[in-house]
This record gives C-alpha cells, sequence and structure tokens, in this order.
C-alpha cells in the first residue's frame, strides 16, 4: 500500500504495472488489510454543520450506530493511527476543499490530535493525512472527521492504518482495494482461511472499486484469493 496512491485513477505505480502487462509481464499484489479500516460514500452534512455524517454510509450489518456520526479508533499507549482522505476529483486537479481532523474523545475538552486541512483551488491531489501516535500512558479514544470547506458534494474515501485496536461504527468494507492492486494490469490477492477458503478474512480488501478517471466504470477486484497463515520452503 502506498498512502498516496490516487483511488479513483490509475497512478503511476498502477501505470507501469499496465505497461508491463502488455509486455507479458505480470505485477502480483496484495489487496491490502484494510476492509475493517474503511469507508465510502458521499458526503453528507451532520445537522446543520459542514461535518461528514459517516453514520450516513455506514454498513448497518456491521454496526447500526445513527447516533455516532463519526469513525472511531482505540489507540492504546504505543499504538499509532495513520488517517487518509481522498476524493472523486481528478488527481492533480482538485478545487473542491475538503480537511481531516483526529479529535481526542477522551476528554471532556475533545482536542483535536492532528489535522490536515491542504488547500485544494483547482490544481491540488484530493487528498489529506493525519497522523497520531500514543506516546502516553492511557488509551486514547480518537474521532475521525472530515469537513467540507469549500465546494461541490464529493465521494468521500477514507483509509485508517497503523496499529489501533477498530471500532466497527459506520465502517464500509465493501471497495476498500484501491491503488495498483486494482490496475487491469495486476492480479490483486485477497487472503482467506485454511480452514474456510471459501470466506474472505474479515480484514482483506476487496471490491468493487469504483474508477472515475479517465472514464467511469468499476473494477471487479481483486481477481484470485490465497490463503493465510501458512508456512512454506524452498522459497531461497
Amino acid at each position: 500500500i502506498y498512502f498516496s496512491e490516487p483511488a479513483f485513477e490509475d497512478g503511476v505505480i498502477a501505470e507501469k504495472a499496465d505497461e508491463l502487462y502488455a509486455s507479458n509481464v505480470l505485477m502480483v499484489s496484495s489487496a491490502g488489510n484494510e476492509a475493517y479500516g474503511h469507508s465510502i460514500g458521499p458526503y453528507t452534512p451532520l445537522e446543520e454543520t459542514t461535518w461528514h455524517d459517516f453514520s450516513s454510509v455506514g454498513d448497518a450489518s456491521i454496526a447500526p450506530t445513527p447516533d455516532n456520526p463519526y469513525l472511531y479508533a482505540k489507540v492504546e499507549p504505543g499504538q499509532y493511527l495513520i488517517a487518509v482522505l481522498q476524493w472523486d476529483d481528478k488527481w492533480g486537479d482538485s478545487g473542491n476543499d475538503y480537511d481531516l481532523y483526529l479529535v481526542n474523545l477522551s476528554n471532556e475538552e475533545e482536542e483535536f490530535l492532528d489535522y490536515s486541512i491542504n488547500a485544494q483551488t483547482g490544481f491540488q491531489n484530493p487528498f489529506e493525512i493525519t497522523y497520531f501516535g500514543n506516546d502516553g500512558n492511557e488509551p486514547v479514544d480518537v474521532g475521525i472527521l472530515v469537513d467540507k470547506w469549500n465546494g461541490d458534494v464529493k465521494t468521500l474515501d477514507v483509509y485508517l492504518f497503523g496499529t489501533y485496536d477498530i471500532y466497527t461504527n459506520n465502517l464500509v468494507p465493501a471497495s476498500s482495494i484501491y491503488g495498483h492492486a486494482c490496475s487491469e494490469g495486476t492480479m490483486g490477492v485477497g487472503a482467506v482461511p485454511v480452514s474456510d477458503p471459501d470466506t474472505i478474512e474479515w480484514y482483506s480488501s476487496h471490491g468493487p472499486r469504483p474508477i472515475s478517471y479517465p472514464s467511469v466504470e468499476t473494477r471487479d477486484k481483486p481477481d484470485i484469493t490465497a490463503t493465510d497463515g501458512v508456512l512454506i520452503s524452498g522459497a531461497g
């Protein structure tokens, strides 16, 4: 996974994979492990604010949480959280300005832990990234917030990476695969347990992946699955 690979179009790595495939060279890539650290859906304002209501797009089969409007994570001492936001503007050509915040929900003041407020004025990437590492002695409940500073309603795609503990509120495992693993020239590989190879691992990223540029399409990725938690020999 590369944090700054475009989610809604092919980036330079995906394009290189397509070039290799045209020359009969196949790239094989993990689908990723972000199924339970992901949300995607159209921006929906929370009540009379400009904050995004994540419960409007959350997967109710995982955790129906209409009263909890954000994404959440518990970051224990020594753990860290990286949150990445993208939206469906063309890479390098975004004029819709969204911002990303991490807020501490473990105290009454709800202080901001980090934020990414880059300006998108028509020539920037639709991308924001934040980080929090817990160097304290107590766990911290973190809320992940998205604010629409300016522009049109877009489809928001949020990923959570790191060693945090998962809260299932408002997650959307579908379409959690992105980047070069979705290239037409790449074989994307999802994970299944040996004990039940017909069931995708709960964490394994999967599709379908919506693509917006150069034209709208939906890619059925990953292509294959492989068993995880195994040992191999003869690999050098």
